[in-house]
């Protein structure tokens, strides 16, 4: 019995990584796209962002964003090489995981509800890349 549930499970899982990603890569496109304009327009005086503004200035932060946000918008568009998609992976996981210790953990306020939410990114991210390597180790056609 243990040996049929490990196999389902297995199976399930290996169908879930071949799905076509092109709405995860949306909403991330998305996502990055709306914080490259937060950087720009929105106000960064708070204590969210201290961590984030004493490692760069916004304008360099909403630059990081863009240039995230249009590879990502490549990748829906045009072939883009897997070694780059998992290059901009690391980067925006990287983006994310900045932002989200900067609000959660090193903010002197307590964390609020809808901080966690920023988390969410960061997830998604996580599971592109986790089905980017699972699609070239099992050399699947890639989307």
């Amino acid at each position: 019995m243990g040996k049929y549930l490990a196999t389902l499970f297995c199976s399930k899982m290996s169908k879930l990584f071949r799905v076509d990603n092109t709405a995860v890569v949306f909403v991330l496109t998305t996502a990055a796209l709306l914080s490259g304009i937060g950087f720009l327009l929105g106000n960064i005086s708070t204590s969210n962002y201290a961590a984030v503004i004493s490692f760069a200035p916004s304008s360099i932060w909403a630059l990081w964003f863009f240039i995230y946000g249009l590879v990502k918008l490549a990748e829906i568009i045009f072939f883009i090489p897997p070694y780059l998609k998992a290059f901009n992976s690391l980067f925006g996981m990287w983006l994310w995981n900045y932002i989200v210790l900067s609000f959660l953990f090193f903010d002197k306020n307590p964390a609020y509800q809808l901080e966690f939410t920023i988390v969410t990114p960061l997830i998604i991210e996580v599971w592109f890349l986790t089905s980017l390597i699972y699609m070239v180790n099992t050399r699947k056609e890639l989307p």
